[in-house]
């Protein structure tokens, strides 16, 4: 959800005005208001974008709206710049507002060489897109896909990055119920 402070006592049709008092009350905004200001809030919910790391090509799956439900987009070529390209694109068509990406571990739990590579695509992304990213445990998710014959195998790192994706969006989704 976007806020908007705006000096118009009415915003676009897609938005509405939030009441100073509701807002102070309620959410406790710690910015106050000028006289005449108004702040509105955008309807239009954001998605999460969920990443299937690998060395020669990437794995892209991202959430519904309601950030529920997570969905297999796509598999993209690791080369620079196009995977930067491909990845701001589809980020601004589908209003991306974090990203999770699976973070392959050895057995033991210790970080391999594709750890490493990980990580220093995860630096590159938070340099690149300057938004909130969180690290999931990607062990056997491409198996699993392999092994349940879910996808095609050149569709196999989409479903792995929705697999991935679906276990951050299920814990979180638990934990909000349970507050």
């Amino acid at each position: 959800m976007a806020y908007v402070l705006s000096d118009r006592p009415f915003c676009k049709t897609d938005t509405r005005i939030v009441p100073r008092p509701f807002l102070k009350t309620v959410y406790e905004f710690s910015f106050a208001f000028s006289p005449g200001q108004h702040l509105c809030y955008h309807y239009h919910m954001s998605k999460i974008l969920g990443l299937d790391y690998g060395s020669k090509k990437v794995g892209v799956a991202l959430s519904d709206d309601g950030q529920k439900v997570a969905f297999p987009k796509g598999v993209y070529p690791n080369v620079d710049p196009l995977i930067w390209e491909a990845l701001a694109n589809l980020m601004l068509q589908e209003n991306v507002s974090a990203i999770v990406m699976g973070l392959p571990t050895a057995l033991s739990g210790e970080d391999t060489e594709t750890t490493k590579e990980a990580r220093a695509f995860a630096e590159n992304i938070k340099k690149h897109f300057r938004l909130p990213l969180r690290f999931e445990d990607e062990s056997f998710t491409s198996k699993a896909v392999d092994t349940n014959g879910a996808a095609p195998p050149h569709k196999t790192d989409a479903s792995a990055a929705a697999l991935i994706l679906q276990t951050f969006l299920d814990r979180n989704n638990l934990g909000k119920k349970q507050k």
